[in-house]
């Protein structure tokens, strides 16, 4: 099987389930208001997308041209 669809399958299942238990085990301790609330929920939206892409990029492009020895 391809890399990239392993990647999304290991993203859709670990991230609902991440998130699940961060809801039941986490106990929140600050409060959002409804001015950040937006610039918050874009700013973890941005990470999620961008910073998910970009480090499973990387990891490939590394195993894929590094030396595995090393």
């Amino acid at each position: 099987m391809n890399t990239w669809v392993l990647t999304a399958y290991l993203m859709l299942i670990g991230g609902p389930i991440l998130l699940l238990a961060s809801i039941v085990i986490e106990q929140p301790y600050f409060s959002i208001s409804y001015s950040t609330a937006l610039p918050l929920a874009l700013v973890l939206v941005w990470q999620v997308l961008f910073g998910s892409i970009g480090n499973f990029a990387g990891l490939f492009y590394l195993l894929k041209h590094a030396d595995r020895e090393k």
